[in-house]
């Protein structure tokens, strides 16, 4: 049970809002292109869409924990924001992805890349970011920890990409147990969450705690899909798509399923609230601010 110490401590979101301008400067900057390097006449390309996707705005939750832990743990500005582009970057390429293959229309309120591009341009859109997501680290200050971070960038994509495979391959027709299901969404989306945490740690010379960091950000990952499918049911049961009410529906627990998925996902957001406010240097605050308000989503839920 968390203390009203700890919930307040969590309630204080750090400012990152200045250096997010920065942030978005740097991306478009990243997947604009080359000034020097002439255009064919055939438009669209995939720096075009890039600049679309990424203009669509966005909370950039990686980026903000990624600048707020870099500089908490003695980063520079510059260094911060190298991590935060790389972070965005992977996490935006699967997003326009992840589109394409769901064949989602929409992305923030406007056509989805693929809808306003076709699927070719989506394709190289999403190639594009990933390999910018690695050019954002060539601009760190201190090399040394540059081959960690590298092959760091390489396994979460990596655990990301065969979570979404996992997911793309099961469905409302397929039984999943409650902790595959739990570790799909951990693959899925805890892995690019973890990252930008992970890569300040391992920057800074902290390399231990990236495990505390990862574990919080999974635990934050998987809440947060048990959120979206709450409230995505009829949805998800008209297309097929994997849903935890399924889940649990085929596990037995019938019209309990709703209030033991809240259940699931209380206790998922509880540990990573603890754990962000664990790790040292205050480094896991937007995260923490974050999960609190997962957390009141099911709060309301439960007194429905």
């Amino acid at each position: 049970m968390l203390s009203e110490i700890e919930l307040d401590r969590a309630s204080k979101a750090p400012d990152t809002g200045a250096l997010i301008h920065k942030l978005d400067a740097k991306l478009n900057e990243l997947v604009g292109g080359h000034a020097d390097v002439p255009k064919s006449s055939l438009q669209p390309d995939a720096n075009q869409a890039a600049l679309y996707h990424l203009q669509a705005g966005g909370e950039r939750i990686r980026g903000r924990c990624a600048i707020h832990a870099s500089l908490a743990l003695g980063l520079s500005e510059s260094d911060a924001l190298c991590i935060a582009a790389s972070a965005e970057l992977l996490h935006n390429a699967s997003l326009v992805h992840d589109d394409l293959q769901d064949r989602d229309s929409m992305r923030r309120g406007a056509p989805a890349v693929w809808k306003k591009y076709g699927p070719n341009i989506a394709i190289c859109t999403g190639d594009l970011m990933l390999s910018a997501a690695y050019a954002a680290l060539g601009g760190l200050s201190d090399s040394r920890n540059m081959p960690a971070l590298v092959s760091l960038v390489h396994e979460r994509t990596s655990l990301a990409v065969r979570g979404q495979c996992e997911d793309l391959i099961a469905g409302q027709h397929t039984k999943v147990s409650v902790d595959a299901y739990i570790s799909i969404a951990v693959a899925k989306s805890g892995a690019l969450l973890s990252l930008p945490l992970e890569m300040a740690f391992i920057a800074a010379g902290r390399k231990n705690w990236t495990g505390e960091a990862r574990t919080a950000a999974e635990a934050f990952a998987a809440a947060y899909q048990i959120a979206d499918d709450l409230a995505d049911v009829l949805m998800d049961r008209e297309s097929g798509s994997m849903n935890i009410i399924f889940v649990l529906e085929a596990a037995g627990h019938g019209p309990e399923s709703t209030s033991f998925a809240r259940r699931l996902g209380s206790q998922q957001i509880d540990k990573a609230l603890a754990l962000s406010l664990s790790l040292p240097s205050d480094a896991g605050s937007v995260l923490a601010a974050s999960a609190l308000k997962l957390r009141r989503t099911f709060a309301i839920g439960e007194k429905q």
